[in-house]
C-alpha cells in the first residue's frame, strides 16, 4: 500500500521585519512563499534574486543570513532538496554566530520539514528538539504548534500512527485559536490521515472534506488538489479502484501543470498499485518506472523503495 502523504505544514518562514534587515531580503522572502503556493515554475527568478542577495558583502550578517534562508525555501518548493539543505544550514551558521534565537528556531524549523522529505530522521528529530528548546524560551506556543504539526507528518513516515494523531490534535487548538488557517488546514489533514490508518474511514472523509473547504475558501489551488489526492485515496480503500484509478490520473496531470514533481510521482505508485490490483501487469510495470524515474531524480529513497517493490511484484506476476 503506498503513502496517504499527510500534510506537511510548509512554514516557510518569512523576511525579518526590523530596520536592521534589508528591505529586499524581506519582500523577497514574502514573495517566495507566496509564489510557491500557486507554482514552483515562478520561483528561478526569485531564487536567483535571494542567492545574489545572500554573498551580497555589503549586507549586514542577518540580511544574509534571511537570504540563504530564503534561497533554501525556493530550493524545498521546488522539489531541490540538497541544495535547500546547502541554504538552510549556511543561514544557521550564520544566526549562530551572531546570537539570533527566534531566526534560528524559525530556520530550525523550516529545516525539519525539508528533513522529512529527505527521510533523514535522527537528524529531523534533533533539529525538531533545537527549535523546540527555543521556542520553549521564547515562550511561543504558536511555533510549538507548527512544530507539532510538522512532526505528526514525520511520525507518519516512521510509522508511529500513534504519534500522528497525538500531536496532530494537540496542535489543532492552539492554530485555530492563533487564526493560523494553514498550519489549522495541515493539522486537520494529518489527523485525517492517522485516523485512516486506524480504519476511522468516515471520520477521515470529513475531516478531508473540511480541509477541502477551507482551502478552496482561502484560495489555496496547491492545497486543495492534497485533500483531492486523498480523498481519491479513500475512494480506492473503500473499493472504488476505477474511480480511484481516474482521478488520480486527473491529479497527476494537475500536478505536472504546477510542477510538483513529488506529487506527480506520489501519483504515479498509487496508480502502479491500483494497476496491480486490477490485473494490469504491463500498465503497473510502466507506471513503477515512471515513478522510480522521478523519485531517482528528485533523491526521494522511500519512494524509490516502493516503486522497486511494484516492480517486482509485477515481474512475478
Amino acid at each position: 500500500m503506498t503513502e496517504v502523504s499527510p500534510t506537511l505544514y510548509s512554514d516557510f518562514p518569512t523576511g525579518h521585519t526590523e530596520g536592521t534587515v534589508s528591505t529586499n531580503v524581506v519582500e523577497l522572502a514574502d514573495a517566495i512563499k507566496e509564489k510557491g503556493r500557486r507554482s514552483a515554475h515562478e520561483l528561478t527568478p526569485l531564487l536567483y534574486q535571494a542567492e545574489s542577495l545572500a554573498e551580497d558583502s555589503h549586507l549586514n550578517a542577518l540580511s544574509r543570513a534571511l537570504a540563504h534562508r530564503a534561497a533554501a525555501n525556493a530550493h524545498q518548493l521546488m522539489n531541490e532538496f540538497e541544495p535547500a539543505l546547502v541554504g538552510y544550514d549556511r543561514a544557521i551558521s550564520i544566526l549562530e554566530s551572531i546570537g539570533e534565537p527566534t531566526e534560528l528556531g524559525r530556520t530550525l524549523h523550516a529545516k525539519v520539514g525539508l528533513l522529512n522529505f529527505m527521510c533523514r530522521f535522527d537528524e529531523l528529530l534533533a533539529c525538531a528538539d533545537r527549535a523546540r528548546s527555543i521556542f520553549e524560551d521564547l515562550d511561543d506556543l504558536h511555533r510549538l504548534a507548527r512544530l507539532d504539526t510538522n512532526l505528526s507528518h514525520a511520525y507518519h513516515r516512521l510509522n508511529r500512527f500513534d504519534l500522528v494523531l497525538h500531536f496532530a490534535e494537540r496542535a489543532l487548538p492552539v492554530l485555530e485559536e492563533a487564526g493560523d488557517r494553514e498550519g489549522y488546514f495541515a493539522a486537520l489533514t494529518n489527523s485525517a490521515v492517522a485516523l485512516r490508518l486506524m480504519n476511522d474511514f468516515e471520520e477521515a472523509d470529513r475531516r478531508y472534506a473540511r480541509a477541502l473547504e477551507l482551502a478552496e475558501t482561502m484560495g489555496w489551488p496547491v492545497l486543495a488538489l492534497s485533500c483531492r489526492y486523498n480523498i481519491a485515496y479513500l475512494l480506492y480503500l473503500r473499493g472504488n479502484s476505477a474511480e480511484a484509478l481516474t482521478e488520480f490520473m486527473v491529479l497527476r496531470s494537475s500536478f505536472e501543470e504546477g510542477g510538483d514533481r513529488r506529487q506527480v510521482c506520489q501519483c504515479f505508485l498509487n496508480e502502479a498499485e491500483i494497476l496491480l490490483e486490477i490485473g494490469d501487469v504491463e500498465g503497473a510495470i510502466e507506471t513503477a518506472c515512471r515513478a522510480k524515474a522521478l523519485a531517482r531524480g528528485l533523491g526521494l529513497s522511500l519512494e524509490t523503495g516502493k516503486a522497486l517493490v511494484f516492480q517486482a511484484v509485477a515481474a512475478r506476476r
